[in-house]
């Protein structure tokens, strides 16, 4: 009796350590003139967005500035993506004299065990950073910036499209398999890190290659630009 006791303690445990286990973040860094409004958009996924006003510890959006000009930003505590609604968030620039200035956002998402949807990220004038962004389908759109991808354990058969018109696109890719990647660069650079990875390059510019013998599957254009691809032992 006592043992079963123990065990249920411990299982009760382990499924509340996998509940806050399941942090996921992105970040991006943003130039922006005086009056300058910036707009994005997360949605699709089910799970709750939390957002962090100027640093009083609570979760969600960290706004970080990094030179002396006020940012203002509307936007609210929690954001639930249940039902897979849009969360937007304006932000204004303050100040003159400095043509522009940077400031970072963070952003922390917290999902359900279960995952699944979709995550969409919609940036006009940014560089991109995301690590773990496991739903069935991540679509990433920077107008002009850099992205970062970081994917340590992608779901089975989720697709990533990544696409940026000027900027380079870095992504890591662990060994597994059943999952695409589509990444599109205009005037850029496409770096791929992935795990035992065949390549067929077509052009100098199309690259078509699988990973892990079967999947996943990537395809990757470079208009003016070049690809670098680094592979991995199968065990390594």
């Amino acid at each position: 009796m006592i043992s079963l006791f123990i065990m249920l303690i411990a299982a009760g445990f382990l499924v509340y350590a996998h509940s806050i286990n399941v942090h996921k973040w992105f970040s991006f860094n943003e130039r922006v003139v005086p009056g300058y409004n910036l707009w994005m958009s997360v949605s699709g996924v089910p799970c709750s967005v939390f957002l962090k006003p100027w640093g009083d510890g609570l979760l969600g959006f960290n706004i970080t500035e990094n030179l002396g000009w006020g940012v203002s930003a509307v936007v609210p505590e929690v954001a639930d993506l249940s039902n897979g609604s849009t969360v937007s968030v304006n932000l204004t620039a303050g100040g003159s004299g400095l043509p522009f200035f940077v400031y970072t956002i963070t952003v922390d998402i917290y999902t359900p065990a279960v995952l699944g949807g979709n995550l969409s990220f919609n940036l006009q004038s940014c560089s991109f950073k995301a690590t773990d962004l496991d739903a069935r389908g991540v679509y990433v759109y920077v107008g002009l910036g850099d992205v970062y991808v970081n994917l340590t354990s992608p779901l089975n058969h989720a697709a990533y499209s990544v696409v940026t018109q000027t900027g380079d696109i870095l992504m890591a890719l662990p060994a597994g398999q059943g999952f695409a990647v589509n990444a599109t660069t205009v005037n850029g650079e496409i770096h791929i890190k992935g795990a035992n990875l065949a390549t067929l390059i077509h052009n100098n510019q199309n690259v078509y290659g699988i990973v892990g013998g079967g999947g996943p599957h990537i395809y990757l254009a470079s208009v003016d630009g070049s690809i670098t691809i680094e592979t991995y032992p199968q065990n390594s």
